[in-house]
């Protein structure tokens, strides 16, 4: 009995086509890439540790520097070396945060939380904040608050002249900072700085009502895209995550280790990119070791199979 050629063709072209997927299955989401971010000349970090934040992008650097003209925000280019300050930043004491279209960047100077174009132009004032205070920017236009102090995490609009409102409750001797909108869900993270019963990163609603303490021993947590992205001692850690759930899934995977971090706060310096569609996701931290700056492209490929 004759073999049919077509037949053999086709079983050809299956095999092929198969294994040609299973090639594609097994490539990594990413590719990582890593770099060192070298300042600009005459130019030095404004605090210890770094104050930095990426955009959500991935594409843009915002980054406290100090030159001969004082302390200001610099937007640096990641893909290239394009990097200069925005005018009208001067004297800012906070994290710079980025708008979630990254087009504008909230900071404190003076006492005051502002917010300016990254573009340049006019600069708006938006509430009283102590200088330490820590603060993020939502999707709905408005600002999660946490003073610096023994202050409840509080909420306002993006522009000026809003009613601040309390969202959260204090326990005596404790100190709410950092928070963080989750994004598709009214909920929001911040940590507590308390006993080892209740410090951690906290999940909490924007309706207020009880929270619920996520990680334990955690002090920052960010969430970009499917995945959480959190510090725990010098260690910044990235597991998957499901915002809708609140559930962890897979095992968490290491990202750096030895970042800098303020012996009084607890933060670590570090930033991620967080737009689902940014082309290459990015971390950026602080070395302990040398205080230099680094970059980390397509991290969450480290993420795939986990």
């Amino acid at each position: 009995m004759k073999k049919n050629p077509i037949v053999g063709v086709v079983a050809l072209f299956i095999l092929a086509s198969v294994g040609a997927w299973v090639f594609r299955a097994l490539q990594p989401r990413y590719r990582l890439t890593q770099a060192t971010i070298n300042l600009p000349p005459g130019a030095s970090f404004s605090a210890n540790p770094a104050q930095f934040s990426v955009s959500p992008d991935g594409q843009n650097l915002a980054l406290n520097l100090k030159s001969a003209d004082g302390v200001r925000i610099w937007i640096w280019r990641l893909d290239g070396a394009d990097a200069g300050p925005i005018a009208g930043t001067e004297g800012v004491t906070s994290l710079p945060v980025w708008s979630p279209d990254g087009k504008n960047i909230a900071f404190v100077s003076d006492g005051h939380l502002r917010r300016i174009p990254v573009a340049g132009g006019r600069v708006e004032t938006i509430c009283l904040l102590d200088a330490g205070g820590t603060f993020d920017w939502g999707d709905d236009e408005t600002i999660l608050l946490a003073g610096g102090g023994i202050e409840p995490v509080r909420r306002v609009a993006a522009t000026a002249g809003d009613t601040i409102r309390q969202i959260t409750r204090l326990n005596p001797g404790e100190r709410h900072a950092f928070p963080r909108f989750i994004p598709g869900v009214r909920r929001f993270f911040f940590f507590v700085q308390a006993d080892a019963l209740r410090a951690g990163v906290w999940v909490g609603s924007l309706e207020g009502g009880t929270a619920l303490r996520l990680l334990p021993g955690a002090v920052t947590a960010t969430v970009a895209a499917d995945l959480l992205v959190y510090s725990v001692e010098q260690l910044v850690v990235a597991q998957h995550f499901d915002a809708a759930t609140v559930e962890f899934s897979g095992v968490p995977v290491t990202l750096a280790d030895g970042v800098r971090k303020d012996p009084e706060s607890g933060r670590l310096a570090y930033s991620v990119s967080t737009s689902a569609s940014a082309a290459r996701p990015i971390l950026v931290f602080q070395r302990d070791s040398d205080g230099s700056l680094h970059m980390m492209g397509g991290w969450p490929g480290l993420l795939d199979g986990k």
